[in-house]
């Protein structure tokens, strides 16, 4: 898989409001503190919950969300056992998501809404979209080669009216099988991963899906909204094996 873009990423990390005030580029994947704060800066930037507020704040959720740090963390930095595959790191990310809506048990003890699967894929997504602005990256690429694309309005609306990925519509809302993002099933989440991959694998054989997101997000950034073609970088160093 080719390595994203570093001008891709840059952009990213530095116009982007909430994400340039954390500084993404001079943390490191190989630091469990540096992991944890972009877990926390993604929960407590709101990005995966649209209007679903909560009371308690991150404190509530922190022992969920140091969990979750400690396993992206030996994902990267650990003894690795696990083959690189995307079947094994689509079962990494399924225990990644379930892990996150143990939230919802505190949740309810305040009277919150619940998080959907929705709500945890991006989440999830959005974390290794961070990770990806991080200063050692690059030396960590390979294991971001199976990542999944961070699924919102933006991205259904591309995948409906661009891409033509089954089951995607635009009108009036971008939903996929009848829901929107934040209310999708983790039924329809892994449907709507594996139509996406049917139609972008073939036509981007060497770019990973969460590069192919940057170029979307740029894309919706720029009110540019069709077809792209990514740019070559070099190739990432290869990772046989990854802990899970």
């Amino acid at each position: 898989m080719y390595i994203i873009d570093a001008h891709m990423i840059r952009t990213f990390a530095t116009t982007t409001p909430k994400v340039t005030k954390l500084h993404l580029p001079v943390k490191l994947i190989s630091n469990l503190t540096d992991i944890t704060e972009g877990v926390i800066a993604v929960y407590e930037n709101g990005v995966p919950f649209s209007r679903q507020k909560y009371k308690n704040g991150v404190g509530a959720y922190q022992p969920v969300l140091n969990i979750i740090s400690k396993l992206i963390y030996d994902y990267f930095n650990n003894e690795p056992n696990t083959p690189n595959t995307q079947l094994n790191f689509d079962i990494f990310h399924e225990k990644l998501c379930n892990t996150f809506l143990t939230i919802n048990a505190e949740r309810l003890v305040h009277g919150v809404p619940p998080l959907t699967y929705g709500n945890a894929q991006k989440f999830i997504n959005v974390v290794f979209k961070y990770l990806t602005c991080y200063a050692d990256y690059s030396d960590y690429a390979d294991l971001f080669s199976h990542c999944h694309m961070p699924i919102d309005r933006y991205v259904l609306t591309y995948f409906a009216n661009v891409a033509g990925v089954r089951g995607c519509r635009s009108n009036p809302y971008p939903k996929y099988n009848g829901s929107s993002w934040s209310k999708l099933s983790a039924v329809d989440y892994k449907k709507l991963v594996n139509n996406y991959r049917t139609v972008l694998m073939p036509l981007y054989p060497d770019f990973s899906m969460l590069h192919l997101e940057y170029y979307i997000w740029d894309a919706i950034r720029s009110g540019r909204v069709g077809p792209f073609t990514p740019i070559p970088t070099v190739h990432a160093t290869s990772i046989a094996e990854f802990y899970m």
